[in-house]
């Protein structure tokens, strides 16, 4: 939980501090070291615990939260889930490949932005797409966005990530990679096996 804050802490200190030395054109360099270690260290974390839950025989992140959160959740819902988890994995890779690439060949001001305002529009904007996709594809199935926002808070930010990049847990709790039909834990209705995640 204390690595959350750290990450959390640095993040919130270099968007304040990039921002105040944007608008006044001092303290630049402070501001930079503070945003740029702030967003590397939030997205090199966040690609590393997404990454490695799309490993072979794991349950891939974003499954694992759906199927906290969803009570509606079958195993006919796990390709999409493990693919909206390759998603976020090349955003976080994206976000780190256009901080290194904008810190190496563009003005520090162009890559102060990325590190300190652009990349929670850009993270917002991929949320909100990705839950119109899942409204269209699952009508009904689907939780809204503020359950969503809501399940993702009330899970621990440790549970989650060591559900996702444990160093030997199988993906044993997802219905699909069980192989056999079973009951939901929440709904009771039999989930017939699907392909493997």
């Amino acid at each position: 939980m204390w690595r959350g804050a750290l990450l959390a802490g640095l993040l919130g200190a270099g968007l304040v501090l990039s921002r105040v030395a944007l608008a006044t054109g001092r303290g630049v360099a402070v501001a930079a070291v503070i945003a740029g270690l702030g967003h590397a260290a939030l997205y090199g974390t966040l690609f590393v615990a997404f990454a490695r839950s799309l490993r072979p025989g794991r349950a891939a992140l974003v499954t694992t939260l759906a199927q906290r959160i969803n009570p509606r959740f079958r195993a006919g819902m796990v390709p999409y889930t493990r693919a909206v988890t390759w998603v976020w994995t090349c955003f976080f890779a994206a976000q780190l490949a256009g901080s290194a690439m904008l810190l190496l060949f563009a003005p520090r001001e162009w890559w102060l932005w990325w590190v300190s305002t652009l990349h929670g529009p850009m993270a917002i904007g991929l949320a909100l797409a990705e839950f119109l996709v899942r409204r269209r594809r699952f009508p009904g199935e689907h939780t809204g966005f503020r359950e969503t926002i809501r399940g993702v808070r009330a899970t621990s930010w440790t549970t989650a990530a060591s559900a996702g990049a444990g160093a030997s847990s199988p993906a044993a709790g997802c219905p699909a990679d069980s192989g056999n039909a079973r009951p939901h834990p929440r709904t009771g209705e039999s989930s017939a096996p699907g392909p493997a995640a």
